[in-house]
Protein backbone atom coordinates (compact mmCIF):
# COMPACT_ATOMS: atom_id res chain seq x y z
CA UNK A 1 0.00 0.00 0.00
CA UNK A 2 1.36 3.61 -1.52
CA UNK A 3 0.70 6.68 0.69
CA UNK A 4 1.35 10.00 -0.61
CA UNK A 5 0.33 12.68 1.62
CA UNK A 6 -0.79 15.98 0.85
CA UNK A 7 -3.56 19.09 -0.48
CA UNK A 8 -5.07 15.56 -2.18
CA UNK A 9 -3.78 12.38 -0.79
CA UNK A 10 -3.62 9.17 -2.54
CA UNK A 11 -3.97 5.52 -1.47
CA UNK A 12 -2.92 3.05 -3.76
CA UNK A 13 -2.99 -0.44 -2.84
CA UNK A 14 -0.76 -2.98 -5.60
CA UNK A 15 -1.27 -6.40 -6.15
CA UNK A 16 1.22 -7.99 -8.57
CA UNK A 17 2.47 -5.07 -10.18
CA UNK A 18 -1.10 -4.09 -10.36
CA UNK A 19 -3.30 -1.03 -8.85
CA UNK A 20 -6.23 -3.13 -7.66
CA UNK A 21 -7.63 0.22 -5.12
CA UNK A 22 -6.76 4.01 -5.36
CA UNK A 23 -8.18 6.56 -3.31
CA UNK A 24 -7.87 10.05 -3.09
CA UNK A 25 -8.73 12.07 0.04
CA UNK A 26 -9.02 15.93 -0.07
CA UNK A 27 -7.40 16.24 3.45
CA UNK A 28 -4.67 19.36 2.81
CA UNK A 29 -6.48 21.27 1.08
CA UNK A 30 -9.84 20.95 3.52
CA UNK A 31 -7.12 22.02 6.31
CA UNK A 32 -6.68 24.78 4.38
CA UNK A 33 -10.16 26.19 3.33
CA UNK A 34 -11.33 25.31 6.97
CA UNK A 35 -8.71 27.36 8.66
CA UNK A 36 -8.32 30.01 6.34
CA UNK A 37 -11.45 30.31 5.05
CA UNK A 38 -14.62 29.32 7.81
CA UNK A 39 -15.43 29.87 11.13
CA UNK A 40 -12.63 27.75 12.87
CA UNK A 41 -9.92 30.01 11.58
CA UNK A 42 -11.03 33.08 13.12
CA UNK A 43 -10.31 31.65 16.38
CA UNK A 44 -6.39 30.73 15.54
CA UNK A 45 -3.79 32.70 15.34
CA UNK A 46 -2.57 33.83 12.10
CA UNK A 47 0.46 32.54 10.69
CA UNK A 48 3.55 33.50 12.51
CA UNK A 49 1.65 35.33 15.26
CA UNK A 50 3.08 33.30 18.94
CA UNK A 51 3.18 30.24 17.49
CA UNK A 52 6.73 28.66 17.38
CA UNK A 53 6.34 24.68 17.16
CA UNK A 54 3.07 21.97 17.11
CA UNK A 55 1.05 21.19 19.70
CA UNK A 56 1.27 17.67 19.62
CA UNK A 57 -1.35 17.10 22.50
CA UNK A 58 -3.79 18.88 20.61
CA UNK A 59 -2.59 16.84 17.00
CA UNK A 60 -3.18 13.58 19.22
CA UNK A 61 -6.72 14.62 20.45
CA UNK A 62 -7.65 15.17 17.23
CA UNK A 63 -6.42 11.74 16.16
CA UNK A 64 -7.98 10.08 18.78
CA UNK A 65 -11.09 11.66 18.11
CA UNK A 66 -11.40 10.70 14.90
CA UNK A 67 -10.25 7.15 15.77
CA UNK A 68 -13.40 6.74 17.81
CA UNK A 69 -15.79 8.21 15.57
CA UNK A 70 -19.28 7.02 14.40
CA UNK A 71 -21.03 6.67 11.12
CA UNK A 72 -21.92 10.52 10.20
CA UNK A 73 -19.66 12.48 13.02
CA UNK A 74 -17.18 13.30 10.68
CA UNK A 75 -18.56 17.10 10.27
CA UNK A 76 -19.78 17.30 14.00
CA UNK A 77 -15.99 16.81 14.92
CA UNK A 78 -14.91 19.10 13.30
CA UNK A 79 -17.14 22.08 14.26
CA UNK A 80 -15.74 20.68 17.54
CA UNK A 81 -13.06 22.12 16.84
CA UNK A 82 -14.58 25.71 17.61
CA UNK A 83 -16.13 24.08 20.47
CA UNK A 84 -12.67 22.98 22.17
CA UNK A 85 -11.11 26.63 21.30
CA UNK A 86 -14.63 28.69 22.58
CA UNK A 87 -14.40 26.58 26.05
CA UNK A 88 -10.56 26.66 26.26
CA UNK A 89 -10.27 22.99 26.14
CA UNK A 90 -7.52 23.57 23.34
CA UNK A 91 -5.90 27.05 23.43
CA UNK A 92 -6.21 28.81 20.34
CA UNK A 93 -2.39 28.19 19.15
CA UNK A 94 -3.37 24.15 19.18
CA UNK A 95 -6.94 24.49 17.34
CA UNK A 96 -4.74 24.05 13.93
CA UNK A 97 -3.07 21.15 15.30
CA UNK A 98 -6.36 19.67 16.37
CA UNK A 99 -8.13 20.05 13.13
CA UNK A 100 -5.07 18.47 11.49
CA UNK A 101 -5.24 15.62 13.78
CA UNK A 102 -8.66 15.27 13.18
CA UNK A 103 -8.59 15.54 9.42
CA UNK A 104 -5.36 13.34 9.05
CA UNK A 105 -7.34 10.36 11.43
CA UNK A 106 -10.18 10.28 9.58
CA UNK A 107 -7.82 9.94 6.17
CA UNK A 108 -6.16 7.45 7.86
CA UNK A 109 -8.60 5.60 9.26
CA UNK A 110 -10.51 5.38 6.05
CA UNK A 111 -7.71 4.67 3.66
CA UNK A 112 -6.57 1.80 7.01
CA UNK A 113 -9.49 -0.29 6.25
CA UNK A 114 -9.20 0.29 2.68
CA UNK A 115 -5.88 -1.44 2.56
CA UNK A 116 -6.68 -4.66 4.96
CA UNK A 117 -4.68 -5.82 7.25
CA UNK A 118 -1.80 -3.59 7.22
CA UNK A 119 0.08 -6.18 9.51
CA UNK A 120 0.63 -8.24 7.00
CA UNK A 121 0.23 -5.46 3.71
CA UNK A 122 3.56 -2.85 4.00
CA UNK A 123 2.78 0.80 4.03
CA UNK A 124 5.11 2.94 2.19
CA UNK A 125 5.04 6.70 2.11
CA UNK A 126 6.01 8.98 -0.36
CA UNK A 127 6.33 12.74 -0.30
CA UNK A 128 7.64 15.80 1.57
CA UNK A 129 9.85 14.75 4.30
CA UNK A 130 8.03 17.08 7.47
CA UNK A 131 4.52 16.12 6.49
CA UNK A 132 5.69 12.18 6.03
CA UNK A 133 6.80 12.98 9.47
CA UNK A 134 3.69 13.96 10.73
CA UNK A 135 1.80 11.53 9.29
CA UNK A 136 4.24 9.05 10.32
CA UNK A 137 3.30 10.29 14.04
CA UNK A 138 -0.07 10.01 13.32
CA UNK A 139 0.31 5.99 12.42
CA UNK A 140 2.44 5.39 15.04
CA UNK A 141 -0.26 7.00 17.60
CA UNK A 142 -2.88 4.82 15.63
CA UNK A 143 -0.75 1.64 16.38
CA UNK A 144 0.90 1.20 12.72
CA UNK A 145 4.22 2.25 10.75
CA UNK A 146 4.96 2.48 7.67
CA UNK A 147 7.97 0.17 6.21
CA UNK A 148 9.68 3.37 4.21
CA UNK A 149 9.37 6.50 3.64
CA UNK A 150 10.80 7.85 0.28
CA UNK A 151 10.84 11.51 -0.79
CA UNK A 152 9.13 13.44 -3.11
CA UNK A 153 9.62 11.50 -6.62
CA UNK A 154 6.73 13.64 -8.38
CA UNK A 155 9.54 15.75 -9.91
CA UNK A 156 12.00 12.93 -11.24
CA UNK A 157 8.55 10.68 -12.46
CA UNK A 158 7.56 13.77 -14.33
CA UNK A 159 11.28 14.42 -16.11
CA UNK A 160 11.05 11.01 -17.01
CA UNK A 161 7.30 11.07 -18.45
CA UNK A 162 8.44 14.30 -20.54
CA UNK A 163 11.70 12.90 -21.52
CA UNK A 164 9.49 9.42 -22.54
CA UNK A 165 6.99 11.39 -24.34
CA UNK A 166 9.83 13.54 -26.34
CA UNK A 167 9.00 16.55 -25.14
CA UNK A 168 12.16 17.21 -23.77
CA UNK A 169 15.24 17.24 -26.29
CA UNK A 170 18.38 16.29 -23.85
CA UNK A 171 21.79 18.11 -24.73
CA UNK A 172 24.29 15.54 -25.88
Amino acid sequence: CMLLPGTHSKWAQIENGKIVRYATYLTGELFAVLSKHSILGRLMPAEGEGKKESDAVAFKLGLTTARSSGPGDFTHQIFGTRTLGLTGRVPPSGLADYLSGLLIGHELVSGMAGAGDLASVPLVMIGAPALCRRYADALGHLGHTAVATLDNTAPAGLWNLARAAQLIKESP
